[in-house]
C-alpha cells in the first residue's frame, strides 16, 4: 500500500495521521511536507521524499518540477491532503498556486482522496481552487463537526 501526503498538510489532522501511520506496516508514504517526512524517518515504514524546492512561505513544503515529477510518477491507493479552506458550497481553496498544481498531480495519480479538514476552515475560502468536495472519497474532521460536513452534497464519506 502507498499513501500520500499532500503539500501544505502541517496540520493537526495530519500529524496524527502521521503518528497513525507509524503503527502499520508494509507501506510506502510518499510526503513533500519535511516535518512529517523527519517524523515518519524514525519509523520502520519505507518513506520516499518528493524532492523539489522549499517553498518561501511555507518552508515546510517541497514544490516545483522535481517534486512534480515524483508525484505524477508514482501511483498512491490513498492521498491524505489538507488546504486552507472549505466552503459552504463545497469548494476546496488553498492560498498557494504552486502548492494548488503539485496537489492536483497528486489526486491524478491518486487511488482515494482525503481530505483532512479542521472546522475552523469550514465556511472560509482563499485566492485559489483545488478542486470539489465531489472530487474526494473522504472528508476527516472532528467528531462534534461531522453533521455539519455531511450536510455538503457530493458523495464522499465523512469520519
Amino acid at each position: 500500500m502507498n499513501v500520500r501526503q499532500g503539500p501544505n498538510s502541517t496540520s493537526c489532522h495530519s500529524a496524527l495521521v502521521a503518528a497513525e501511520l507509524t503503527n502499520l506496516s508494509g507501506i510506502t508514504v510518499v510526503t513533500n511536507n519535511i516535518e512529517i517526512l523527519s517524523f515518519l524517518s524514525q519509523s520502520e515504514l519505507h518513506v520516499i521524499s518528493s524532492g523539489g524546492h522549499l517553498r518561501k512561505t511555507n518552508r515546510n513544503c517541497l514544490i516545483g518540477a522535481d517534486a512534480e515529477r515524483t508525484f505524477s510518477e508514482i501511483r498512491a491507493n490513498i492521498m491524505f491532503f489538507s488546504a486552507k479552506a472549505l466552503s459552504e458550497d463545497g469548494i476546496i481553496y488553498d492560498c498557494d498556486r504552486e502548492e494548488i498544481c503539485l496537489r492536483r498531480v497528486m489526486m491524478q495519480a491518486a487511488g482515494k482522496k482525503i481530505f483532512l479538514c479542521e472546522s475552523e476552515k469550514y465556511g472560509q475560502t482563499a485566492g485559489y481552487c483545488q478542486c470539489g468536495i465531489g472530487e474526494i472519497d473522504c472528508l476527516v474532521t472532528e467528531t462534534a463537526q461531522r453533521e455539519r460536513f455531511k450536510a455538503l452534497e457530493g458523495g464522499f464519506t465523512c469520519y
